[in-house]
Parts: C-alpha cells; sequence; structure tokens
C-alpha cells in the first residue's frame, strides 16, 4: 500500500524525494521569475516549507482554480505544474446533465473500477522520457470526454499564466 500524502493523491514518499526537489532545482535556475501551479494542499504544502525555511521564498507558489484569468504572473517567466487538476464529480454530473439533458441514452455515472483511475501518459520534450498520473475514468464516454476537456483546459489555464503568447522566445 502506497503511502499518501495529506492531498491531491500524489504519494507523500514521490512529493518529497522527487517532485519537491525537481521543483526547487528546476527554479533555482530563476526563483523570482518562477510559479508553481499545483493542487491547492501541495500550494499549501509548499507555503509551509517556505515557512520552515526549507523552500525559497521567492517563489510564487498557487493552486488549479484559484489561477484562471488571472495577470498576476505576466511577468514570470516559467510555470511549473505539479499534478492533474480534476473536478468534484458533482459538478462534472451537473454540467453533463444541462449538456445531454435530452439524450435518451442515460448518463452512467459509474467509474472504472481498477482504482477508478487509469494512467493518463505524457512524454517529456527534452529527454523523451514517459511518464504517468493517474486519472480518474467513468464507463461513459461522455464524462470522460468532459473530465479530460475540463483537465486540459486548465493546464492550459495554469502554463498560460505566465502569458507566454505574448512574449515569444522570452518564457
Amino acid at each position: 500500500k502506497r503511502a499518501k500524502s495529506k492531498g491531491g493523491g500524489i504519494p507523500k514518499k514521490t512529493l518529497e524525494k522527487r517532485l519537491i526537489p525537481a521543483a526547487k532545482n528546476i527554479a533555482a535556475q530563476d526563483p523570482e521569475g518562477t510559479v508553481i501551479i499545483t493542487w491547492k494542499l501541495i500550494h499549501q504544502y509548499i507555503e509551509k516549507l517556505q515557512a520552515e525555511g526549507k523552500f525559497d521564498k521567492r517563489i510564487v507558489v498557487d493552486h488549479f482554480g484559484n489561477v484562471r484569468g488571472s495577470g498576476e504572473y505576466e511577468h514570470k517567466r516559467q510555470v511549473i505544474i505539479i499534478g492533474a487538476p480534476s473536478i468534484q464529480v458533482e459538478d462534472l454530473l451537473q454540467i453533463a446533465n444541462c449538456i445531454w439533458h435530452d439524450d435518451p441514452d442515460p448518463l452512467d455515472d459509474t467509474m472504472v473500477k481498477d482504482g477508478n483511475f487509469r494512467p493518463y501518459q505524457y512524454r517529456e520534450e527534452e529527454t523523451g522520457n514517459g511518464y504517468a498520473v493517474e486519472v480518474r475514468e467513468f464507463k461513459d464516454k461522455r464524462l470522460n470526454l468532459l473530465l479530460k476537456t475540463y483537465r486540459e483546459y486548465e493546464i492550459a489555464q495554469a502554463a498560460h499564466r505566465i502569458r507566454p503568447l505574448l512574449y515569444p522566445g522570452e518564457k
């Protein structure tokens, strides 16, 4: 059984041994120009490390859902994203019911029963190494489509808080 952190479902060992050191190393190149966007509980964890002097206070930390539409970090030069945002199941179902209210096939909110999560693959551009995080999956493809759209939109929102398209080649 994996030891879980207090938030985000990241195993505590992975958080402490890999993610926090990796974020520190990346941000060390430009601490004043870095913002980390992650889950709220990981945000709070990093703030605690900052208060204890174990993480550079010049690095700004925020969380998914709190940065949407904000221009506060436009002056930053890099963003580090830790985690994959998710939406509450009740909120997802409310949106789905609005979209498919007259669909003859009722929504099936049963989750796939292999731990309720599936690997979400991505590849690191520089090294080509592949990684996976676990994300929720439903039996109903419509719910999975909404869930993926939400997750991808929130990641894009987080990445674009530094406004890279306004400053090509600088960020």
